[in-house]
């Protein structure tokens, strides 16, 4: 099951992406002409996504050709698909740092599509430990409103535990309601833990491969 959510993800992925503001690059099959690379720093994580955003800066276009193709084996299970995902979150905070300029208005739709597909995505584990917290505080506000939220968020979150346990896997509609569940809780606490790492550690561009 974890194959197939993980497939899904990267259809997704694919179906937003638009041409003139395609945003990186899988770095698997991606070209740029050689004049317009530019070195990075060696300690460089999401380097593709990086490379081509220096591209784009220069005011090039950045074209998704439909008819290029790649096959790509994934992690065969969540937790090392998680462990990966953890290498990428250190990483993606780490190019939002050193790509402020693709912040500014003046790059219109670019700036758009990366604030809402890349920037907000990165802040969702962040997001949610606010709204659980503030549902905390709320719940003793007279307006039972708070009490249904919060009974919605445990309730959410216990199919992510019970994901974990592998409770439901072979219960057709909800197994396939958990599996999705516990892939969204647990990529986005891969990402946060990747947020800690970036904020807490020297990174370095290395990594360890998993099982494919």
């Amino acid at each position: 099951m974890a194959k197939q959510i993980i497939t899904l993800y990267h259809a997704v992925q694919k179906l937003i992406t638009k041409d003139q503001h395609a945003l990186g690059a899988n770095g698997g099959i991606y070209a740029i002409r050689t004049t317009l690379y530019e070195p990075l720093p060696d300690n460089t994580i999401i380097d593709d996504f990086c490379i081509v955003m220096n591209v784009a800066k220069n005011n090039y276009k950045i074209v998704y050709n439909k008819e290029a193709l790649a096959s790509e084996e994934i992690a065969p299970t969540l937790k090392e698909e998680a462990g990966r995902r953890i290498r990428i979150g250190a990483g993606n905070y780490q190019s939002l740092s050193r790509l402020k300029w693709l912040l500014h208005p003046r790059y219109k739709w670019r700036c758009f599509s990366y604030l809402s597909h890349k920037v907000i995505r990165w802040f969702v584990p962040h997001l949610m430990i606010i709204a659980l917290i503030l549902n905390v505080i709320l719940i003793w506000h007279p307006n039972s409103t708070y009490e249904l939220l919060l009974a919605c968020q445990a309730g959410f979150y216990a199919f992510w535990v019970m994901g974990e346990l592998s409770l439901f896997k072979n219960t057709p509609i909800i197994g396939k309601i958990v599996s999705l569940i516990t892939f969204f809780v647990s990529m986005n606490i891969s990402l946060f833990k990747g947020f800690i790492r970036f904020l807490s550690t020297n990174l370095t561009a290395t990594w360890q491969r998993t099982s494919r």
